[in-house]
């Protein structure tokens, strides 16, 4: 297979590099090489490149190419927009050097490839890449995976049992995938197409509004924020978070259905998985607090976090001790935030259901305790909070000290009453449910749990905020130290 010439490598790493899908911004890319072509037309092809690091394994990136690979990235284009939902829809089966793709399209539908019909890429910060299809109103969303893994991908076997074993219907439909395999047999999942919601946002767009708008009625009526005062001013916003919570709980119940053997069962909690979860805390920790330690920002609390590095160490140490109170294991959602949920006539519609970027796909697809979904939405609230006081302070150029006080106020007591919203409507319709994954009833012992696991993931948010937005760096760093608190 050709190389690409020295001048087209060179703008490929610039342009890799300003992309949010691609994952090691720090390292030194050494070289691109084509390693395999997905020919849709005699034009267009679905390239397949290896990126080859300096010190680091090689990793594999789908980017779309014009011209037999010499034009690079050409995703925005209408005119292969056009070819690859044609290809889907055709469910077409393409022989390529090293192996073969797969496009399988569940049920009968079509899309028009008339000048009527609207194809768009849409910027929304995703770690993939999401286009839309639209005809008088938009239908369908296409996510395509840049980064190229071997194995089942999550999202799709999740959305498959879900469809066919359970009643859970706050999700997309999936109308179709696309799927690489190589010479060898293993597949690498590399596309899905999902049925368009209509929706008012994302949970998290939404709720940054919401924040903004309680904001302004604070500063305008001079009211002291107080959970009381917070409270009334958010009733509607936690009646939806308790109906998240509810969501989250039915969405557990339906992950933990299958049979034995199925991957979707309750496992009983073993002490090889407590010990097990203890090492991936430890090395979850001690990989961030690397990176911190090299960090050469400016940030205050960062001091503090890094002083507490031996109480989080000894804290993950002795986790199989509350982590042996849990009865199950089951599968997760695995990345649940509030970017992650759509909101669709007082309803939520959850989505992204691949798991946390940085992961392998095994690690994706394992059973933990369900509260690992609870925790990653705890922190989201975490975030949201943060975020929109930032943004309020800054888009109004606030000053004084008495006012950006009270946007505090708010901002801490509306995180206090979303969360505690969230987790009544969850540990209810677990009730409601009669589920049987969580047996643990002490509410002191799972407030522990719970603080560790959103500790892991702010730790987590870290390695990932360092990585792709250091700007953001200081909202897990606070969160750090806010789970200390309660530990």
């Amino acid at each position: 297979m050709k190389r690409l010439p020295k001048r087209l490598v060179k703008d490929g790493v610039s342009a890799l590099k300003k992309q949010r899908w691609f994952q090691n911004k720090e390292a030194n890319v050494k070289n691109i090489l084509p390693f395999d072509y997905i020919r849709l037309t005699d034009e267009y092809s679905l390239g397949i490149f290896e990126v080859v690091f300096d010190g680091i394994e090689t990793e594999l990136y789908l980017i779309p190419t014009k011209k037999g690979g010499f034009q690079l990235d050409v995703v925005a284009e209408k005119a292969f927009l056009k070819t690859l939902f044609s290809a889907i829809v055709a469910g077409n089966k393409i022989i390529t050097e090293k192996g073969y793709a797969v496009f399988e399209k569940f049920g009968d539908w079509h899309v028009n490839t008339n000048n009527g019909s609207q194809f768009s890429v849409l910027d929304v910060g995703s770690s993939n890449t999401l286009i839309s299809y639209a005809e008088s109103s938009p239908l369908y969303i296409l996510k395509m995976l840049r980064r190229v893994l071997t194995g089942q991908n999550v999202e799709a076997e999740v959305g498959r049992f879900l469809y066919k074993n359970t009643s859970f219907k706050n999700l997309p439909n999936i109308k179709a995938s696309l799927a690489y395999f190589n010479n060898s047999g293993k597949e690498c999942h590399l596309a899905t197409v999902f049925d368009f919601v209509q929706n008012e946002g994302s949970g998290w767009i939404w709720t940054l509004g919401e924040l903004e708008w309680m904001i302004d009625q604070f500063i305008r009526d001079k009211v002291v924020p107080t959970e009381e005062t917070v409270g009334f001013g958010m009733s509607y916003y936690n009646n939806m978070m308790y109906r998240l919570g509810k969501v989250l709980a039915d969405l557990h119940v339906a992950l933990s259905s299958g049979f034995d053997g199925s991957g979707f069962e309750m496992i009983r909690v073993t002490g090889e998985d407590t010990n097990r979860w203890r090492e991936d805390l430890l090395a979850q920790a001690d990989k961030t607090f690397s990176l911190l330690e090299k960090f050469s920002g400016d940030l205050s609390d960062l001091i503090i976090v890094l002083s507490k590095k031996d109480e989080i160490m000894a804290i993950f140490d002795k986790s199989p001790d509350i982590f042996s109170k849990l009865g199950y294991k089951i599968r997760q959602h695995a990345d649940f935030h509030l970017g992650q949920v759509l909101v669709s006539n007082d309803d939520f519609f959850i989505i992204d259901f691949e798991g946390e970027p940085l992961k392998p796909y095994d690690q994706r697809a394992a059973h933990y305790p369900s509260l690992k979904d609870v925790a990653g939405m705890c922190r989201s609230f975490n975030y949201a909070s943060f975020t929109a006081y930032l943004a309020y302070r800054d888009n109004n150029d606030i000053k004084d000290a008495a006012t950006l006080e009270l946007v505090q106020g708010v901002c801490r007591n509306w995180e206090i009453m979303a969360r505690r919203s969230f987790l009544d409507g969850y540990f209810q319709q677990l009730t409601v449910d009669k589920a049987m994954f969580v047996t643990v009833t002490d509410r002191k012992i799972l407030r522990k749990i719970l603080s560790v696991l959103e500790l892991e993931k702010a730790l987590y948010e870290v390695e990932y905020e360092i990585n792709n937005r250091p700007s953001f760096l200081p909202i897990p760093i606070g969160g750090i130290i806010n789970c200390l608190r309660t530990l």
